[in-house]
C-alpha cells in the first residue's frame, strides 16, 4: 500500500462533504483533491484514531484516497461498492421502520409509505443507487477479469536513488540526496556497498546467460 494525498470521486455526483466545521470537501463527479494539509491527510489513513469516522464518511460519499500501487479502476469499482452497500443499507433500514411503524398504527399502506420516503428524501436517494450500479456494471465491463483478481502492483523502483534492501524501501527524490545520506551514514552506506555488489553481479550473470542474437555459427 502507497496512500498518496489525493481523494478521488469515482461517483457521476457532486461530492460537498461537510467535514468538519468550516471545512468542506468539494469533489465534481470524477475529479479529485489533493489534501494540502498533513494533518487532515493524515486522519484517511487507516490504522489511525477517529479513521474508522472518516472511512465510513468515505464509503458516504463514495470517494477513495489514492493507492499508487493499484490500478485506479479497482479503487473506483470498490469505492463504488462501498457507496452502494451504506445507501441501500441506509434506505432498507428506513423503510423496515417505517412498515413496522404503519403496522404498528393500522395504517400500512404502500402508498403512504412511498409518499413519506419520497418526502424524506429517499426515493432520489434510490435514484441514485440506481445510477451508481449502472456505473459500475460498466467499470466492470470495461476493466479485465484478470486485474479484478490481480493482487497490488509492483511498484519499479529506481535503485539509483532508492535503498532496495529496507523494508519498505526508502526512496530520495534525487540521486545526490541519497548519496549525501549514505555518506552521513557509514553503516548503511555499507549495507548499500554489499546490496549492490550483489545486485551488479547478478546483472552480470544474467546478460552472460542470455543467448546472443545476430552472432554467425562457426562452421567446424
Amino acid at each position: 500500500m502507497s496512500l498518496t494525498n489525493r481523494l478521488c470521486n469515482p461517483t457521476p455526483f457532486m461530492v460537498d462533504w461537510n467535514y468538519d466545521r468550516g471545512v468542506h470537501i468539494k469533489l465534481a463527479p470524477d475529479g479529485y483533491q489533493d489534501l494540502v494539509d498533513v494533518e487532515m491527510s493524515n486522519q484517511f489513513r487507516p490504522g489511525l484514531p477517529g479513521s474508522e469516522t472518516v472511512r465510513e464518511g468515505m464509503a458516504q460519499h463514495g470517494i477513495f484516497l489514492r493507492d499508487t500501487t493499484l490500478p485506479y479502476e479497482l479503487q473506483a469499482i470498490d469505492a463504488l461498492k462501498q457507496y452502494i452497500r451504506y445507501h441501500e443499507s441506509l434506505y432498507n433500514e428506513t423503510t423496515g421502520n417505517l412498515r413496522r411503524k404503519a403496522a404498528q398504527t393500522g395504517m400500512n399502506n404502500d402508498e403512504a409509505i412511498q409518499q413519506t420516503l419520497e418526502a424524506m428524501g429517499y426515493v432520489a436517494l434510490a435514484a441514485r443507487v440506481t445510477k451508481a450500479k449502472d456505473r459500475l456494471k460498466r467499470y466492470e465491463n470495461k476493466v479485465d477479469r484478470s486485474m479484478l483478481e490481480r493482487g497490488p502492483l509492483h511498484r519499479q523502483y529506481d535503485p539509483r536513488k532508492t535503498l532496495l534492501f529496507l523494508d519498505p524501501p526508502k526512496e530520495f527524490e534525487s540521486e545526490i540526496a541519497m548519496q549525501i545520506h549514505l555518506e552521513e551514514n557509514p553503516k548503511m552506506q555499507e549495507r548499500y556497498n554489499a546490496w549492490m555488489a550483489q545486485f551488479t553481479q547478478a546483472e552480470a550473470s544474467a546478460a552472460a546467460a542470455k543467448p546472443k542474437r545476430g552472432g554467425k555459427e562457426d562452421i567446424g
